[in-house]
């Protein structure tokens, strides 16, 4: 904000977050080394296999980071090219509140995905199929009070948070 006001453009603003999740990743680094002194990056241990699999891995996730984000930007620009841009502040307002839902979701299943990872390398598919139904019946036992509150209280909900104008 103080950067913003200051006349600063957004190529400040993204140098300012790059530097911070780089200054936040050399910490992870850092308290990762303190806690477990054995662990080391060597590359000469890696075998091609295992690297093809992570970036296959990093690759599918970030293909699917992008799917989640696409729809919800998507329908931003749909809604401004055909009505009046302010219509935009409306949507953002109900789709906060989609995005809270999701990031509860989200939550619960990135625990779920090393939980997984270790099923399937161990080869137990009866626990792994389980594990991955009690995880979706957890996720929507804790999502669906949320989504029936915003579905019966919304209105409610947003006058409160956001003001009787929207």
């Amino acid at each position: 904000v103080f950067f913003l006001s200051a006349g600063y453009g957004l190529i400040a603003l993204a140098t300012i977050f790059l530097v911070t999740a780089l200054c936040r990743a050399a910490a992870h680094a850092l308290l990762a080394r303190r806690l477990y002194p054995r662990l080391a990056f060597r590359l000469d241990v890696w075998e091609s296999a295992d690297v093809r699999t992570i970036l296959g891995f990093g690759a599918t996730s970030a293909l699917l980071q992008c799917a989640g984000i696409l729809p919800a930007s998507g329908q931003s620009i749909v809604i401004s090219a055909f009505l009046p841009v302010a219509f935009v502040t409306y949507f953002s307002i109900g789709a906060s509140l989609t995005q809270y839902a999701r990031s509860v979701v989200s939550g619960i299943t990135q625990v779920m995905t090393p939980r997984a990872s270790a099923l399937k390398g161990l080869r137990i598919e009866d626990t792994l199929q389980h594990t991955i139904l009690a995880i979706g019946r957890s996720a929507t036992l804790i999502v669906l009070p949320m989504s029936i509150t915003f579905i019966l209280r919304g209105r409610t909900f947003i006058e409160l948070w956001m003001g009787a104008k929207y």
